[in-house]
């Protein structure tokens, strides 16, 4: 990975190295456009090294239990939350029964179509867990003075997209059907606390739900008992909703 600056962003490289602590100096390059004559050389040079680097590991079969694929939005339209969204939907079931992990982001997105996600929650501390990532994501909003619901886009209004709610219906359609494991911390690794298992931590809108039903719990749908079938969802907030293998 080649980490481009230009020299004059108020994120400089030195604090950007400080706040990223250790990483493996074959595989992270960085240049600072304004510390080379020709940024363009100094990237090729630099890119070949990376490439010289990664040349030298072989491809090999590794079982889906070990794959974890992120799911963000690829431009909404009107069509977008009926035939290509549940389709990645219907992906993320399907890796979840094979033990893999999928992850859901874009929290603001999921404004006004919580109660999907939150109903799949696997315990009321999860289910806690989720209202909190998602009132709390709004409240940051509101202590800087912006719009909640300033969304959908013009271009997704363009494309047929009317509400939030509307776009929201899509965004967590790529989630599937799976239990809602626990919500990991943004930038914590997968499972946040639980150590390697998949977990999720959601939070809820408020009065889209008011409480915890504790017989879902017991309930005889087999997704949220199937013992390797994971979703995980996360945002990009200061916490993420993931999804992982029940079990």
């Amino acid at each position: 990975m080649l980490v481009l600056s230009l020299g004059c962003e108020n994120l400089q490289h030195d604090q950007f190295v400080e706040e990223l602590g250790e990483y493996d100096h074959d595989r992270v390059k960085f240049l600072t456009c304004q510390d080379v004559d020709d940024e363009f050389t100094a990237a090729r040079e630099i890119l070949k090294e990376l490439a010289a680097y990664a040349g030298q590991f072989q491809r090999e079969p590794i079982p889906v239990s070990e794959l974890v694929v992120g799911m963000k939005c690829g431009g909404s339209d009107g069509l977008s939350g009926i035939t290509a969204n549940p389709t990645i939907g219907r992906f993320s079931d399907m890796m979840g029964q094979r033990g893999g992990s999928t992850v859901l982001t874009e929290v603001p997105e999921m404004f006004g179509a919580e109660g999907s996600l939150t109903d799949r929650c696997i315990s009321k501390e999860v289910f806690v867990k989720a209202e909190h990532m998602i009132n709390g994501f709004k409240e940051y909003f509101i202590s800087h003075n912006e719009v909640v619901y300033d969304n959908p886009s013009p271009g997704n209004k363009k494309g047929g997209i009317t509400t939030l709610e509307d776009k929201s219906c899509g965004c967590v359609q790529k989630g599937g059907t799976a239990p809602i494991m626990d919500v990991i911390g943004y930038g914590d690794p997968r499972g946040g606390d639980q150590g390697p298992e998949h977990a999720l931590r959601p939070r809820q809108r408020s009065g889209v739900r008011n409480g915890y039903d504790d017989r879902r719990r017991r309930s005889p749908d087999p997704l949220l008992h199937r013992p390797r079938h994971p979703v995980l969802c996360p945002g990009s907030h200061p916490e993420d909703l993931h999804q992982h293998p029940a079990g």
